[in-house]
């Protein structure tokens, strides 16, 4: 019983640090600031459970600035962008890696612009 209200409290941590990093993530977004937004969105990705519902939208996030500096040319913040994206998710691997889809594009990605 007190091991299961351990991981519930556990849980409920990782959660509201998930949120409050992916909530500056967004804030930074949407104000331009694309270093600050990657940077908060693998913050977000690295308070990682499964079930966690920011770590999906974290991911998106992140690739969606991405995305950005591309049309806008920025190579070499796109590779550090890329780079942090990659690092969060290899962090939150233990037995199997989740978002393995994601994590083989980001790979791909990196392989391309070298």
């Amino acid at each position: 019983m007190i091991a299961l209200l351990g991981v519930i409290c556990l849980a409920g941590r990782l959660t509201m640090l998930s949120a409050g990093h992916f909530q500056r993530a967004q804030t930074a977004d949407q104000a331009g600031r694309m270093e600050e937004a990657v940077e908060s969105y693998a913050w977000s990705i690295r308070n990682y459970y499964p079930g966690n519902p920011y770590c999906g939208r974290a991911i998106r996030g992140a690739l969606h600035v991405i995305d950005e500096c591309y049309k806008s040319e920025q190579v070499d913040r796109k590779q550090q962008a890329l780079l942090e994206l990659r690092a969060a998710l290899l962090s939150i691997r233990s037995f199997y890696q989740p978002y393995r889809r994601e994590l083989e594009q980001i790979d791909k990605q990196l392989q391309d612009s070298y």
